[in-house]
């Protein structure tokens, strides 16, 4: 009778600690669950927040105008007209009134944290085609044309642009240097005449295009009998898009449409 007792006792022991470690289990897995999935919906409710302002964006009313693109993921590339580029971040913020009600404002800070400019927020977000800053809207900027290349975009990136591509007496070498791209282009008249146009590009990550937003420079150029070469520079305030897509690479030359039509291919390394 002890012996039967002394078992019953261990076997209850032994019941009790499975129990617990059973419900140390049960306990421990859907408070980490509940943990993983509290940030995924807090990262999928910023996206949304900022939603209504994700894409390009080009300054309007000004000379050298600037473009704006903003990420699903909060930042921005800010390219300036005529060369240089600049990036930040992106926050919904809102302004209280003193009659209760709120208004909310795209807030954009540089690569320090610092204030740079805040744009209203539209009523309908999803259909807002325009940015103007402040209350006074001095800064204004617009949706732009390469938004259309997002669609098309996925599986492209900035590696694939690199190399030399061909049509017919026209090439384009494209190499990276640092963050951005020059893109050297050389198109022959003949064997003595051509032209030559260089653009320093930034990749556009968001619609996986090079986009050179100012200060491309082309220059025609002339080799004598005696191989004397003459330049000149026709200008430096050229601009200029290049697309990649299924493995054949385009030229959006804005400031003389002198690569339209043409369909450029990789040439091998020899």
């Amino acid at each position: 009778m002890n012996e039967q007792k002394f078992s019953l006792k261990k076997f209850r022991a032994a019941l009790a600690v499975l129990i617990c470690f059973a419900v140390g289990i049960l306990l421990t897995v859907p408070a980490e669950t509940h943990a993983a999935k509290t940030v995924t919906v807090a990262e999928s409710v910023a996206a949304k927040n900022i939603s209504g302002i994700v894409g390009v964006w080009r300054e309007q009313n000004v000379p050298e105008p600037k473009l704006l693109t903003v990420s699903a993921d909060g930042t921005y590339q800010l390219l300036y007209g005529g060369g240089g580029v600049v990036y930040g971040t992106v926050k919904l913020t809102f302004d209280e009134h003193p009659d209760g009600s709120k208004s909310e404002w795209y807030t954009l800070y540089d690569g320090n944290g610092e204030f740079w400019i805040a744009f209203a927020k539209d009523k309908n977000p999803a259909e807002q085609t325009e940015l103007r800053s402040g209350h006074d809207g001095a800064t204004y900027f617009a949706r732009a044309d390469e938004n259309i290349y997002h669609n098309t975009s996925a599986g492209v990136t900035a590696g694939d642009y690199l190399g030399v591509w061909g049509c017919g007496r026209c090439t384009i070498d494209i190499a990276a240097d640092g963050d951005n791209y020059v893109v050297d282009i050389k198109w022959a008249s003949s064997a003595a005449e051509g032209s030559h146009w260089t653009y320093n590009c930034a990749y556009n990550a968001h619609c996986a295009i090079l986009i050179c937003n100012g200060g491309g420079v082309r220059e025609d150029y002339v080799f004598t009998e005696d191989g004397a070469a003459t330049f000149d520079r026709k200008y430096s305030d050229g601009y200029a898009t290049f697309v990649l897509r299924e493995g054949t690479l385009t030229w959006l030359d804005r400031k003389e449409n002198v690569g339209d039509s043409m369909i450029f291919l990789n040439s091998p390394p020899n």
